[in-house]
């Protein structure tokens, strides 16, 4: 009896192994933001409630995904460059920041009157936990690691709004909004090119 019970507890052991150690690697993900750099920028989570058809902001193209979405990367956007603003000792990331400010702060105002307009859904108040931790660790960031962790942070989110409104100015499901975001993509092209533009100076 001894040996096939041996035998049993032998399998549930090499069972459990491959399970034991998809769960610490998960964990570290997690740590590290799921995605293995450790810089905290994260990568967008996957939300049916957001108006999301799979993962990632790409794939936003209903009217009340897009607004959320594009409302807290604008929030997002002025947030961040007006810490840069205040942190940033280095003039082109500060210039950079003041840009970002005036820009977003002009697409927020311009989403609103569309969203007005059109008796469409309310743009949120307040971001999502995820672009708050950016925030967090913005404001945490040692003096001298600053400037790359904005850096950093800017060249994800623009990657993630260009992805955003080129997707939704294609697919999205009002006239209105589809236009004015294809209208908009081309400014925000031209930010992730000066944020990889300063990447380059900080690398």
């Amino acid at each position: 009896m001894r040996k096939p019970l041996l035998l049993a507890a032998a399998a549930a052991i090499a069972l459990a192994g491959p399970a034991m150690a998809q769960s610490q690697t998960q964990r570290a993900q997690a740590a590290q933001g799921q995605n293995g750099s450790g810089t905290g920028v994260q990568q967008a989570p996957s939300s049916s409630a957001s108006g999301r058809r799979g993962t990632g902001s790409a794939e936003v193209t209903t009217t009340a995904g897009f607004v959320r979405t594009a409302a807290i990367s604008d929030m997002y956007e002025i947030e961040s460059a007006r810490l840069a603003t205040q942190r940033s000792s280095n003039a082109a990331v500060k210039a950079f920041a003041q840009h970002m400010m005036q820009d977003h702060e002009a697409t927020t105002a311009q989403l609103s009157s569309a969203v007005h307009a059109m008796n469409g859904p309310s743009p949120p108040t307040s971001m999502d936990s995820r672009h708050t931790e950016m925030l967090t660790q913005l404001r945490n960031a040692r003096a001298s690691d600053f400037d790359r962790l904005y850096i950093t942070q800017q060249i994800a989110a623009h990657q993630n709004a260009v992805d955003l409104f080129r997707t939704y100015g294609q697919d999205g499901d009002n006239a209105q909004l589809k236009q004015w975001a294809s209208t908009t993509l081309p400014k925000l092209q031209e930010h992730l090119t000066m944020a990889q533009q300063l990447r380059g100076q900080h690398s």
